[in-house]
């Protein structure tokens, strides 16, 4: 991002100074850094050089106004990630819980249907917390190849 803001900066410097030679009029124009000055400058080369430079900052804009929506979204896949394994924390702790009161009926020679109860319902809810997951990660792929797929599609 710090090279597109660079490339920013020294284009609108650039156009500052094609603005000031076209004020100017012709003559002797001084462009920045260093050089000899152009005598007899063309205002239709400077008018192309200007915008040419406009265009240029328009891409980099555009540029960056993509990487700001690819940063958006994996910011919210990031975060649908987060509440999955939030999610299967809590599921694994409940599951070792509930494993653990099967244990000690077990060992105590008293099944519990109450216990086997929960815990196949702890079950349940890791697949399905499994299952969101890979829902997520499978929209994550999708999203990645939609702009491969539409560049193919165009071409």
């Amino acid at each position: 991002m710090s090279d597109i803001a660079e490339l920013e900066r020294r284009i609108t410097a650039a156009l500052e100074r094609i603005g000031r030679g076209i004020e100017r009029g012709p003559g002797p124009v001084q462009p920045s850094g260093t050089g000899p000055a152009v005598s007899g400058a063309d205002p239709a080369a400077l008018i192309a050089e200007r915008d040419a430079a406009r265009a240029e900052a328009q891409a980099a804009r555009d540029e960056t106004g993509r990487l700001q929506a690819s940063v958006s979204l994996l910011t919210r896949q990031l975060d649908a990630h987060g509440l999955d394994m939030q999610r299967m924390r809590k599921t694994v702790i409940q599951l070792r819980e509930t494993l653990r009161g099967l244990r000690e009926a077990q060992a105590a020679a008293l099944p519990d249907p109450a216990l086997v109860n929960t815990a196949l319902i702890a079950e349940l809810e890791a697949l399905r917390t499994e299952r969101h997951a890979d829902l997520i990660e499978m929209e994550a792929i999708i999203a990645e190849l939609k702009p491969l797929t539409a560049e193919v599609q165009n071409a």
